[in-house]
């Protein structure tokens, strides 16, 4: 029996734009990453693995962002996770304005990276900024600092940034999970004498555990991406704080012009991401195993 080829066809538009736009380049910088090249001419160097041996060398800076990612992961999971399930049990209730408590919570989402960032360094600002001022309003001026410039703040003061900007992104996934839950299993937690708590506690928690996982592993890869915010708020400063594999490798191909090593850093976190999607597919499908 011969195929038709038309179905072919029709996804070859698709599989061009694929193969141009991911598995080229992504190859190109797998074999550029056994090199050592400045980006310019043709005075390119095999230099093997010594690309990736480099990053772990005494003083190098990929362990150093490479910290500073779990960093961030935790803090983002834990600030977006929070606020994104505490506004969604908002929303639950069903107030009186409901379409606008959930257009408010949301807008940040519509935002781009790059103004957002721009718009919270006016926020931090040590001189003009209104975190400050609000805190010498109220009493508590011995608590203004310079947000970004502290090394002992910076990171903190972009995820809360990161948590306020996705915040909405997963309150729209706990409403959507806190919707499939039927109404009659908290009818019967409240006529077994569950409190408010209780419900949440034993019939809202475990029902959203599928969708507790989805939002580990967004998390979990999105900050191992993040470049756009910590670019536009700190550029990786100060003193390499708030620096992590994605601004690194940016600074070490374009700003030190290794474009070899950037491309080792550039494989190394796309391994890492790999991973993390993979135990997660794992997981999934272990949990469908189980259930069914």
């Amino acid at each position: 029996m011969v195929r038709k080829p038309a179905p072919y066809l029709y996804i070859l538009p698709a599989l061009a734009l694929f193969v141009g736009i991911i598995l080229l380049p992504a190859a190109g910088t797998f074999v550029l990453s056994f090199f050592n090249w400045s980006g310019i001419g043709r005075d390119i160097e095999f230099v093997g693995l010594e690309n990736y041996r480099a990053a772990f060398r005494d003083g190098s800076y990929f362990v150093l962002s490479l910290r500073n990612n779990i960093v961030y992961l935790v803090a983002t999971f834990i600030v977006e996770m929070c606020f994104g399930l505490a506004m969604a049990l908002v929303l639950d209730f069903k107030l009186r304005f409901f379409g606008v408590f959930r257009m408010l919570f949301f807008s940040p989402m519509v935002l781009s990276m790059m103004p957002v960032g721009l718009l919270w360094r006016f926020v931090y600002s040590p001189e003009i900024g209104i975190l400050n001022g609000a805190l010498k309003a109220i009493g508590l001026g011995s608590l203004a600092r310079p947000w970004l410039g502290d090394p002992a703040t910076a990171l903190y003061a972009v995820c809360l940034t990161s948590g306020w900007r996705y915040a909405g992104f997963y309150m729209i996934l706990f409403y959507a999970g806190l919707q499939r839950i039927p109404k009659q299993l908290y009818e019967s937690a409240r006529i077994d004498g569950a409190s408010d708590l209780g419900c949440f506690r034993h019939v809202s928690l475990p029902l959203l555990r599928e969708v507790f996982v989805i939002c580990v592993l967004l998390c979990a890869t999105g900050a191992f991406q993040a470049f756009d915010l910590i670019y536009a708020m700190t550029g990786g400063k100060p003193y390499h704080s708030t620096e992590v594999v994605a601004t690194w490798l940016v600074e070490v191909a374009f700003a030190h012009n290794r474009f070899g090593h950037g491309s080792a850093l550039a494989v190394m976190m796309t391994v890492i991401v790999f991973v993390i999607a993979l135990t997660y597919h794992f997981y999934a499908r272990r949990r469908e195993t189980i259930e069914y």
